[in-house]
């Protein structure tokens, strides 16, 4: 697990911004480990995202979902790949910050809605609210919390991942 830090790198979007990829293109090219936080908690938890809402709602989600987070303090710096919907909470926002340095990836709706390959493991593209409200709620939390905010439209995952190093790098925070 290596020492306690406050010097990971987080990322955050909307989901289809890339997160998953991008994140573990940044471990392959900076040698830093990678933790899914939506991974982390299905292991946690013995099952699935989708399971986890519908047992315990979106609140009870939530609230494991910042146990995890907070974790993270113990933990060696690592790259963290979040799910899209870690800046609900002002308490994530918070500890998003005090872990390190959180890059935003930006992406338009429709582009992020046509690269979600299994809509079906989404829990919110299967709710009652349009996704366009979800989005349009979620980018101003996105870019309240972003430290660095890097665009994806049009960009490959490792175009993205390259990006998101270079500003890392020339930060002094890489």
């Amino acid at each position: 697990m290596g020492e306690p830090t406050n010097n990971h790198i987080l990322l955050i979007g909307f989901m289809g911004s890339g997160k998953t990829s991008v994140s573990r293109r940044m471990s392959k090219l900076t040698g830093l480990s990678l933790i899914d936080l939506d991974q982390r908690i299905e292991a946690l938890e013995h099952r699935k995202i989708p399971e986890i809402f519908d047992d315990v709602g979106e609140a009870g989600f939530r609230r494991i979902e910042t146990q995890v987070l907070r974790g993270l303090t113990q933990e060696g710096r690592s790259i963290v790949s979040c799910g899209g919907g870690v800046v609900l909470e002002a308490e994530n926002r918070r500890i998003l910050k005090e872990l390190g340095c959180v890059i935003y990836l930006k992406v338009p709706l429709d582009e992020a809605v046509g690269r979600i390959s299994q809509p079906e493991t989404r829990p919110l593209l299967s709710g009652s609210r349009p996704v366009s409200e979800i989005y349009d709620e979620r980018i101003p939390l996105y870019e309240e919390t972003a430290d660095i905010t890097i665009e994806t439209s049009g960009r490959s995952v490792h175009e993205i991942a390259t990006a998101c190093i270079k500003v890392l790098e020339e930060r002094g925070a890489l």
